[in-house]
């Protein structure tokens, strides 16, 4: 099995930890491998299914269209 993109968002920083610990239990009590190196936490900013995600805001990631531009 293959998992690609998890994002966890919350406001609160003990809740996200929590939810963090939640899901990660969840994916290793089912032996689905979870490469820590890829992993990223705590960030402001991350590029999701060809957009970008930042605090407030989400943009296209334009690198991704750039054939249909032009």
């Amino acid at each position: 099995m293959y998992l690609n993109n998890i994002i966890i968002y919350l406001e609160n920083k003990e809740e996200h930890k929590m939810h963090i610990k939640w899901v990660l239990k969840r994916l290793s009590a089912k032996n689905i491998p979870i490469v820590i190196k890829k992993c990223k936490f705590h960030t402001k900013k991350t590029d999701f299914v060809r957009f970008i995600i930042e605090l407030k805001q989400i943009s296209m990631d334009l690198k991704k269209i750039e054939a249909i531009i032009k």
